[in-house]
Order: structure tokens, then sequence, then C-alpha cells
């Protein structure tokens, strides 16, 4: 992550769902769900997340309630607009 700009980006959990954010919860790539029923695959994919900020904050949510938050800084990037 030497420059801004898109790239896949890959989440790994065992929540329903992950939405990514490029800062703290400001600039969302969307929200993806786990496919393949109970047992399906923990990896959540963005194939091209425009990433232009230095934080990647990702929340995993289960029946609809956010119960796992990460982040991490890439420290090439610039700062985002919320500092």
């Amino acid at each position: 992550w030497s420059t801004p700009g898109p790239k896949p980006v890959w989440a790994y959990s065992n929540c329903d769902s992950v939405e990514l954010f490029n800062d703290l919860g400001t600039i969302s790539f969307g929200k993806r769900a786990r496919t393949g029923g109970e047992r399906g695959d923990t990896r959540f994919q963005w194939d091209s997340a425009d990433v232009r900020y230095k934080v990647l904050y990702a929340e995993g949510s289960i029946d609809g309630q956010v119960v796992a938050r990460d982040m991490i800084i890439l420290e090439n990037l610039p700062d985002p607009p919320g500092g």
C-alpha cells in the first residue's frame, strides 16, 4: 500500500456481514454478506476498493447488530479528512 487507488481488499470474519470503511465509519465501500450458509466462506471481498486514506476500518455484524470492529493503519497513505 504505497499509493492511494483501487485495490482488492479481503476481511476474514465469522460474522453474518462486514462493512468496510476508509476512515472511522465515514467513507463506506459497502457491506458484504457471508455466503454458503452457516459454514460458508469467512472471507469478505471488495474487488476494487478505492483506498485513499491510511485508515481501513471494518465492522462485523450478526443479526444486524455490530459485534466486532477492527482497524488497520496504512502508514504510506495520507491522513483521512477527519484527521
